[in-house]
């Protein structure tokens, strides 16, 4: 486990501290699928550190993502591998009882999606992360200094850029994208407080017109003018 790692699980849970220091800042980047984030939050996390180094201040914006589910596991005692469905495929109640009659060490769906909230929103009260994916919108919502962007793309635009990506037929991508839409709709709709969970997002970003620089310039810019830098 990381120092950063380290660092998190013995401060962040302390709830007194919490309530103590104001929220964030906090961006949350979510995504359809077949629109890729990475580059995207790699250059904005780079433009905010040169942002506060020529104002004179030190301040390390890090990109969280799978660190959710190493924190997570962390709380839980557990293996990261085994909480990864939660952000593929929920288990049914069967699965649960199964699992609850032979497992040594058994977590029930409830309580590991709870425990991801909560670490989530912990990462994100403490401020200065850009959370990719991980439903983080939906989680933070309560928290004002924060700015939450979507990562759109037109349907078609989606296939082929998987089928290039990975070597898949036109069917194949679509087969996929349809699949993985619908994985992540009730993702979102696990982890949302609002009926309409894609009403959680303050701006959208279409990646079939706008590039990766453009895209980061104007989170800057939001950022700025909702005041988290």
């Amino acid at each position: 486990m990381n120092n950063f790692l380290e660092q998190y699980l013995i401060e962040r849970y302390r709830q007194g501290e919490l309530e103590k220091a104001t929220p964030g800042p906090v961006v949350t980047l979510s995504r359809e699928f077949g629109c890729e984030a990475n580059i995207i939050s790699q250059k904005l996390s780079e433009k905010l550190v040169s942002h506060y180094s020529a104002i004179g201040q030190n301040s390390n914006w890090k990109i969280i993502s799978k660190e959710i589910l190493e924190a997570s596991a962390q709380k839980l005692k557990t293996d990261s591998k085994k909480l990864e469905y939660v952000f593929e495929e929920s288990r049914t109640t069967i699965d649960d009882f199964l699992l609850s009659l032979t497992a040594r060490q058994y977590y029930s769906d409830w309580k590991i999606k709870e425990t991801i909230k909560k670490v989530v929103h912990s990462f994100a009260h403490d401020g200065y992360v850009i959370i990719v994916g991980r439903a983080g919108a939906q989680i933070t919502r309560d928290i004002q200094k924060a700015l939450h962007v979507r990562l759109i793309a037109p349907f078609q635009w989606r296939v082929d850029h998987i089928a290039e990506k990975h070597n898949l037929s036109s069917k194949e991508a679509y087969r996929k994208v349809k699949e993985m839409d619908k994985k992540r709709q009730r993702l979102l709709e696990t982890f949302s407080k609002d009926s309409d969970c894609h009403h959680c997002y303050d701006v959208h970003y279409n990646l079939k017109y706008l590039n990766t620089d453009q895209i980061v310039s104007d989170i800057v810019h939001m950022m700025q003018l909702k005041e988290l830098i």
